[in-house]
């Protein structure tokens, strides 16, 4: 199995998010680890659909991932045409020490579909659509 990826990026979601998202969600504090699916993420971009398929089934055989939900935008795409395909998963971290269980957002796409997610990120993400 060959898989033609392009890019793989990743992030922590930044203090702001979360203090915003606690707030929001009324979330305690000692939750946040539990609450959060995407208090860590990555992205991979690969050059063909096929890829971004193949890439899935690797995830959900991998014994160091517990798959929790995948939702699949390419079938199912938002009203603004994202598509992508978002996992999440559950994979053992070490966090002062200890080994701890963390949620981990995954998304999966083409080059062609991350190209028109980070042209349309800005338009339409949080945003009043009635203002645009």
């Amino acid at each position: 199995m060959k898989i033609h990826v392009c890019d793989i990026c990743g992030r922590v979601k930044d203090i702001d998010s979360i203090r915003e998202k606690i707030a929001r969600k009324e979330i305690d504090q000692f939750d946040v680890f539990t609450s959060f699916d995407d208090i860590a993420g990555t992205r991979c971009t690969c050059e063909y659909l096929d890829d971004v398929y193949e890439l899935l089934e690797y995830i959900k055989s991998n014994p160091l991932l517990k798959v929790l939900e995948i939702e699949n935008k390419i079938e199912n795409p938002s009203s603004e045409g994202y598509r992508g395909i978002h996992v999440i998963v559950s994979t053992e971290v070490y966090y002062c020490g200890v080994l701890e269980s963390a949620k981990v957002e995954i998304q999966l796409r083409t080059a062609f579909q991350n190209a028109w997610s980070m042209k349309t990120h800005a338009l339409t993400y949080k945003q009043d659509m009635s203002k645009l």
